[in-house]
Parts: C-alpha cells; structure tokens; sequence
C-alpha cells in the first residue's frame, strides 16, 4: 500500500507540474487555444487507456504468479526481456540499442531529479512522450479529418494491439514521438478530406484491438512478449 501511495502521490506531482508548464504556454502564447484543447484530450485519453493497461496487467500478474504487492511496482509486473533491461539501464545507463539507448539516458537524468526514482521517470517519461505524440496527431488529423474523427482514431492508436508498450520505458513512445513530428510537419502538404464520418469497420477493428491487447498483456506480462 505505502508503494501505491507513493508511486500515487509522485505521479500526481509530475502531472501537477505538466498542467502548471502548460498554464504557463498558454498564458505566455507559446501554446494556441487549440493545442491546449488537443493537450487535454490526449492527457486524459493517455491516462484512462494506460491507467487500464496498467490495472488489468497487475490483475493478470496476480492471478498467474501472485507475487505482486502493489500495481505501482510495473518493473515486477512486466516480465519481458526487453522491458527488463531497459528498466535496469535507466538506473545504469549503457547502450541497449539506436532508440532505446536516448531514451535511456533522458529517463536516468529525469531519475535523478526525482531523487533515484528511475522506475517513475522512465514511465513518467514514456507517458510524456505518447501524450506529446498525440496532441501532434490530434492537431494534424483535425485539421485532416475533423477533430472527432481525430480523436476517435487516436483512442484506436493507443487501444492497437502493442499500444501497452507505448506506455512502458523502451523505444516505441519514442519512435511514436518521432514519426507524430515527421507527420504534423509533411501533413501539411496533405489536402483535408471532404468526408470525415468515421469509417464502418472502425467498431470492428476495435473490438478486435481489444481482444489482442488482452493477449499481448498476458504476454508482456508472463516474459514471452517484450
């Protein structure tokens, strides 16, 4: 309980400090009615989508290896690999490949700030980076499709099959970050679309997404998956 707390009450911080940095662009200029609006929307999308990845994969962790205190201990509950070693490079950085060694480096120095609480930068920042991805989209795809058709198809993004790991420490958020940039920047050569209802199959492919994230946590979460 006292792990939940404190992982609860350092989350709350950081995302204390996100909303006053954003208050502050606002005010100053840097960031337009509609980018804090689009903010909004993907800081709350980002947070239930991962609050449920996190929950559910604690619940499996439990209920298959029973060893789990706390569903704020995330590092004992991803048993991958991968997800390991970039859990443990964060506290000691070296070079565990092109995407993951920055990221690594980037959540070690955020650690260090919050006073060595590594496991917390590096999801903090990897929730950082999908949320920073996702007012990029939203802002682009509005312009696009329409802003409820954007948002709709960013909810699908983050609910895909391995949207899990865009919330974990590792390359995918960062990768995510870097191709929402390429895409807000060359989306505006792209004429906006006449027609913006939402697709039939998006109800459909949804569903399915559900069905397999559910697959690929239970996978993340017993070592065969990331």
């Amino acid at each position: 309980m006292a792990d939940f707390l404190g992982f609860a009450a350092s989350a709350g911080m950081l995302a204390l400090i996100g909303c006053l940095a954003a208050l502050f662009l606002r005010e100053t200029g840097a960031l337009s009615p509609r980018a804090l609006k689009n903010l909004l929307h993907a800081f709350l999308m980002a947070a239930g989508v991962g609050a449920a990845y996190f929950l559910v994969a604690a619940l499996i962790c439990q209920l298959h290896r029973q060893e789990i205190g706390s569903p704020a201990l995330i590092a004992q509950i991803f048993s991958g690999a991968c997800t390991k070693r970039v859990f443990e490079a964060i506290q000691s950085p070296a070079w565990i490949g092109p995407l993951s060694t920055p990221f690594v480096y980037a959540a070690h120095g955020l650690g260090a700030l919050l006073f060595g609480q590594y496991e917390l930068a590096g999801i903090a920042l990897a929730f950082l980076m999908t949320v920073l991805s996702g007012t990029l989209l939203l802002g682009r795809l509005g312009a696009l499709l329409g802003e409820k058709r954007a948002r709709d198809l960013l909810f699908l993004l983050l609910c895909l099959p391995f949207g899990v790991f865009l919330f974990l420490p590792g390359w995918p958020p960062l990768l995510l970050l870097i191709g929402s940039i390429a895409f807000s920047l060359l989306g505006r050569r792209i004429a906006p679309r006449k027609e913006k209802s939402q697709p039939p199959a998006y109800g459909l492919i949804l569903a399915l997404s559900t069905v397999l994230s559910a697959f690929v946590l239970t996978g993340a979460v017993s070592g065969w998956i990331g």
